[in-house]
């Protein structure tokens, strides 16, 4: 890591060897711990924005960034596709013969199928995870936009 600085080391190796005495080392050491704190802070940043670059929209992804944060220790949370269900085929704009259909059945005007799915994926969640509105920013902040999703 190009990072890695250590500033006591520091201190000794640029201090001149007449002034490697314990008052002056321990002043300079004190002197730079503010800097050490801010060296902290940076590092842990730059380890939190490596961790959030290598989670993609994957499911495999989704569901290890899931587990980190909600269920570190047991990992229940699963993602699964969504069962696929049928089309209904209304009618084509050419033929110009609308099909009626029930009253629970949506139709689309223009349009030559009807979507009946609403999710693309579902995740399953423990009952012990209760803050879903953390989890449901998680899923929208690295899901891709067109997918979405139902959590149970």
């Amino acid at each position: 890591m190009i990072f890695r600085v250590d500033f006591d080391r520091l201190v000794q190796l640029l201090l001149p060897t007449f002034l490697r005495k314990g008052l002056v080392t321990a002043f300079l050491t004190a002197f730079i711990q503010p800097l050490k704190g801010i060296y902290a802070a940076f590092t842990a940043y730059r380890r939190n924005n490596l961790y959030m670059l290598e989670i993609t929209p994957q499911t495999c992804y989704l569901e290890k960034c899931l587990n980190d944060m909600f269920d570190p220790t047991l990992r229940r949370i699963t993602i699964h596709d969504s069962v696929r269900a049928t089309q209904a085929y209304v009618y084509l704009d050419s033929e110009s013969k609308p099909l009626l259909l029930s009253p629970s059945q949506p139709v689309y005007q223009g349009g030559e199928i009807a979507k009946t799915q609403t999710s693309d994926f579902v995740v399953s969640l423990p009952a012990t995870v209760t803050d879903i509105t953390r989890v449901k920013a998680v899923l929208d902040k690295y899901k891709l936009p067109t997918k979405q999703y139902e959590i149970k």
